[in-house]
Formats: C-alpha cells, structure tokens, sequence
C-alpha cells in the first residue's frame, strides 16, 4: 500500500470513531443548588430537602449510588435513570436529635458523568435551643403570706430577638394563667395560680404557649401544683374483715391547721344501717365514730363524705375496703 493511501486509511479511521463518539453522547449531572442551608432551628424537627438532580449532558445519565456517611441522613430515590435534560428529585431527611452547635452533613451522589463521577450534596446550618425557659417545669407551691398557691417561670429568647405570648392555655384546666413581658421585650414572666377547686395533693398539668417569634410559634410547658393538706382525715381507707358477720365500728381522725379552728359540719354515709358520732378533741381535731357497719361486698368503694367548715371548708372522703385475712 502506498504512503498516502495508508495516510487516508487513518484518516477515515479517526473520522469513523470520532463520529461514533459524538453519536453517543455524553452524561453530564449538575445540581444548581448543591447546598442547602437550613438557618438556626431548635433541633426537635428534623430538616426535610429536596435537591434536584439534572442531565445537562446529551445521553442517558445513571445513578448509580447515593451514599450518605452519617446515619442522621436518610434519602429516597425512586429512580435510578434521568434522560437528556431530564431532573430528579431527591427528597433528603436530615435529624437533629442530640446535636448543637453548627452542623454540615453531606451525600454523595455517583454517576455515570465522566467528568463528575461523584458529587456532593450538603445540608448545613445551625441547631440551638431558641428559648430559655427558667426553671424547665412550673412548679405552684403555696405561699404562706397569701395563701396563694402559684408559681412563675421566665421564657426568653436565647438570641435575645423579639419574644411575645399571643396565648397561654392549661390543658387540664387545673391552673389560671397570666404573663408579663420583660422589660427588653426578648421575653415575659408566666405566672400560674391553682383553682380554687384543686384537692390537697400532687396535680399535674401542661402549659401551651402560642409565641411570636421567628423560630418557634408554640411551645409546651409541664406543670405540677403542690396542694398542701391543710385539712386531712386518718385512716382514708376503711378496711373491713370480710369473714366478720357481725356489726363492727370504726373511727376517723379529722385533723387541720395547728391554731385554726376545725369544724365537721356533715358526715354523709353509704348505708342506712351506718350511724356516725362526732367527738371534738381540740380547735383543730375532731374525731368521728362510725357504728353498726356491716362488712359487706356492697361497700366495697363506697364513700364516707365529710364536709368541713373553719378557715378553709373541705370535702373528705373516706372510702371502704374488704380484707379477706
């Protein structure tokens, strides 16, 4: 073959498989947004993303892996193939529980781009606790000057930003609410008054507080209302001998505030049968004797009702209860 028949050879060759390179094409993935950055959060939500995958390239583009290095990142790929000038979404969940601080997590996304094999996606921002809430629980206890039972807690802005109550609500309806803002408007004073009607003992509430502020519109507040027992009675359970055929008595002390005066205005029993005595012992303690109390099944859970008078009138209630020994 001559020279310029074997240089045209080549020629026609580099040709063909240039042409041939050109028909295929080529993948190209881009992401216009590869970053998405989420601002300052409190953390208890976690951050949801949708990133958009697009071929810009002129041939099938095909993901082939999207690896996320930590396990607070989970993703959702419905396809694995995006066309010429196709897009995919990528939805993306990042969880914040336990972190603080600023954070950068990443995705990595490999393809069949030759010039990008692998391309990184990240989620950035940072988590903090937007609310200062001081002491954490509203405690009510009652105040010996008063009398009142209440408590008060202070909600701030951590970033000291604007932060009003448009609303305070309790949930169990067992305590009254008011507040007061502070002086630089970053916050305001939660003041909790019992009701009236509160019996003595431990009560729990919740406190939903419906906020103005750019991080967080609500927020829920635990409650515990301390009723002191100014006025008690001894036993408050009954027991009864379930093999005792016999009418047998029984005695409660009802006792209440040292140096105020007690007064039993009623006792109200289950049974016909049942007859009742009051004893006084002193200005504050009196004693009541049951009588002709038949054990029965049908006193089971019934109720003895005292109705009290002085400085702060009470309803007591002692209930009955069968042992078999």
């Amino acid at each position: 073959m001559k020279k310029s028949a074997w240089g045209n050879a080549v020629l026609m060759a580099f040709v063909f498989l240039h042409t041939q390179s050109l028909e295929a094409g080529t993948p190209r993935l881009v992401c216009d947004a590869p970053i998405y950055d989420f601002g300052s959060v409190d953390g208890a939500i976690p951050i949801t993303h949708t990133f958009h995958l697009r071929n810009e390239g002129d041939e099938d583009l095909r993901i082939k892996k999207v690896h996320a290095p930590c396990g607070c990142t989970t993703y959702r790929l419905d396809e694995h193939l995006i066309s010429a000038g196709g897009v995919l979404a990528l939805p993306v969940a990042l969880s914040l529980s336990g972190r603080l601080g600023q954070i950068q997590k990443s995705l990595y996304v490999e393809s069949s781009d030759p010039a990008t094999p692998t391309l990184q996606l990240i989620l950035q921002g940072v988590v903090g606790q937007p609310l200062e809430i001081k002491p954490p629980v509203m405690v009510l206890r009652k105040d010996q000057k008063s009398g009142v039972v209440f408590g008060e807690v202070t909600v701030r802005s951590a970033n000291r930003d604007r932060l009003a109550c448009k609303h305070a609500k309790s949930l169990e309806g067992k305590i009254l609410l008011s507040q007061k803002n502070l002086p630089d408007n970053d916050g305001f004073v939660l003041r909790a008054e019992a009701v009236p009607s509160l019996q003595p003992g431990q009560h729990r509430d919740q406190i939903l507080l419906e906020l103005e502020n750019n991080l967080v519109s609500e927020k829920t507040i635990d409650a515990l209302a301390i009723i002191p027992a100014e006025v008690i009675a001894v036993p408050s359970v009954l027991k009864l001998d379930a093999k005792t055929t016999s009418p047998v008595s029984r005695t409660i002390l009802v006792r209440g505030p040292s140096g105020s005066p007690l007064s039993i205005e009623s006792v109200e029993v289950p049974a016909s049968s049942i007859t009742s005595r009051i004893q006084k012992i002193s200005t504050h303690t009196s004693r009541i004797v049951l009588e002709n109390i038949y054990p029965s099944p049908d006193l089971v859970g019934k109720i003895v009702r005292i109705q009290t008078g002085g400085v702060e009138p009470r309803m007591l209630e002692v209930s009955f209860e069968l042992h078999k020994p």
